[in-house]
């Protein structure tokens, strides 16, 4: 959680807020570090109390005095209230949420009362703590008030002597390890088997030549010039590469966790995996899911085209039908206005011919339009179904 902006008003040494707005970001990001500097008397601790104030309700600097209602008399509201104010608030807003509190006439400050939002009040360095730890001579001083900060430091200072403490008992056991060895040594000096011990230099050889195949970089022991300190060389480098081994054991477990962490993530609040491949694969298929869909939206609007271009089309037929019509029409009346009969009897036989070709237009048009009607009333039929899906 990061302090975004403090609003003080008829706080201790603040009347006004126009002259007592803290704002803590820069380019529209909240700062990671801020320093507020001012000399003596100018409102640095007001600042400070009044943050504690607004996010706590309390002020942990009061409810430490050996006995406040004693030393505190007049304990009423001018405490807190800033000595031209009737009234004041403390607006403290930061990442996670804001936080408020008001100081009047008739609030008193109650160093018994409840602490609001318990972790702050944890976890944050009072003025008095901060002092405290800087007024120290002694180093081991100021590292028991370095811990009387948090609870969790103690326990890790706790843990920590546990393993100063263990790390000097091994170290204790290794001299008198080494010790017993040497004695030890001495008594066998005199019960050597030469020619055996011999053999175990060319056993030791064989596996040193097996383990420089795997990319170690071991000298072969040299019977005649091998002695103690040939013996402790040795030594020394195979124990620093048992650590260095040990360590590349322990990095790979690490690089184990990583790979874990990367692949299913963190548990964050309310138990929820975030992050890791899991997470993006699970994301991964909703996109192709969305994508799937997308593709069937699409294909549902080509179907409308289609519908638009067939009921185009089947205007257009009703049309071209309507002007054949008309000129059938036109035909007819013609026919009932020649004077003579010949004429008529020939005309009517031309109109005849010509009506039998009309009609034979007509039944091809009322053909295409019935297989439009067709065609349209089977998109429309697919339509259906795709929406009852």
């Amino acid at each position: 959680m990061k302090i975004k902006s403090v609003k003080i008003t008829g706080f201790r040494a603040f009347e006004k807020e126009e002259n007592a707005t803290f704002d803590f970001t820069k380019n529209g990001e909240i700062m990671n570090f801020a320093s507020i500097y001012a000399p003596n008397g100018f409102g640095k601790t007001s600042f400070y109390d009044a943050v504690e104030w607004g996010v706590t309700h309390k002020i942990q600097r009061f409810d430490k005095m050996v006995d406040f209602d004693k030393v505190r008399k007049d304990n009423e509201a001018p405490l807190l209230l800033n000595k031209g104010s009737e009234n004041g608030k403390v607006i403290v807003e930061t990442s996670e949420s804001s936080f408020e509190n008001i100081i009047n006439t008739r609030k008193k400050y109650n160093y018994k009362a409840k602490v609001y939002n318990e972790y702050f009040k944890d976890q944050i360095l009072t003025q008095d703590l901060i002092d405290n730890f800087l007024k120290e001579e002694k180093a081991e001083d100021r590292y028991a008030k370095f811990l009387s900060i948090d609870n969790d430091l103690k326990k890790h200072d706790s843990a920590y002597k546990k393993i100063i403490h263990l790390l000097k008992y091994i170290k204790e056991e290794r001299k008198d390890l080494t010790a017993e060895k040497g004695k030890e040594q001495k008594k066998l000096q005199g019960e050597i088997d030469f020619e055996q011990e011999f053999k175990k230099f060319d056993e030791i050889n064989e596996v040193i030549s097996s383990l420089n195949i795997e990319n170690e970089n071991l000298k072969l022991i040299d019977q005649i010039t091998f002695n103690q300190t040939s013996y402790d060389n040795l030594s020394r480098n195979v124990d620093v590469r048992l650590l260095s081994l040990e360590d590349d054991l322990i990095k790979g477990k690490l690089r184990t966790e990583t790979i874990s962490l990367a692949r299913d993530g963190k548990e964050s609040e309310g138990s929820r995996l975030k992050g890791g491949v899991l997470f993006y694969l699970e994301n991964k298929n909703k996109i192709t899911k969305l994508e799937n869909q997308f593709k069937e939206l699409d294909q549902v609007v080509k179907w409308f085209e289609k519908k638009e271009k067939l009921t185009n089309k089947s205007n257009d037929n009703d049309e071209n039908l309507k002007n054949k019509q008309n000129r059938l029409e036109r035909a007819l009346k013609i026919d009932r206005q020649f004077k003579s009969f010949l004429n008529i009897q020939k005309e009517i036989e031309s109109l005849n011919k010509n009506l039998a070709e009309y009609k034979d237009t007509l039944l091809k048009a009322e053909h295409d339009k019935l297989n439009a009607e067709k065609e349209k009333n089977d998109t429309l039929i697919k339509l259906n179904e795709i929406k009852s899906l």
